[in-house]
């Protein structure tokens, strides 16, 4: 949302982003919304959808988050070659698929 102002956020576009329960996501944004970081209102393309819009309060999170980011980029670039972070990145893209928990529990057919 905040890389993308002006754009409507919905609660689902958040769900899938995130890929997270609807249950979660609207724990989420009720508490985001308490803290005064979101507004949600009635979507004017579907009535059955919220429509997420950041406040100004979160906007100076949004740079801080930016800023920690930046750092966090630059510290695993000086520490790992341009290889290791190749593999670092190929993992977490098969975890979040959470292909390595789909057999989690089951026992083995061998």
């Amino acid at each position: 949302m905040a890389r993308k102002p002006g754009q409507i956020a919905l609660q689902r576009d958040i769900e899938q982003e995130f890929m997270i329960r609807r249950s979660s996501a609207t724990t989420l944004l009720q508490r985001m919304e308490q803290n005064d970081l979101i507004t949600r209102t009635v979507a004017a393309t579907d009535a059955r959808q919220k429509q997420i819009q950041l406040t100004t309060k979160s906007q100076k999170w949004v740079e801080i988050v930016d800023g920690y980011l930046r750092d966090q980029k630059k510290r695993l670039d000086a520490n790992f070659s341009s290889e290791q972070l190749q593999t670092f990145e190929t993992i977490l893209r098969f975890l979040r698929r959470d292909e390595a928990g789909k057999n989690y529990g089951k026992e083995s057919e061998a």
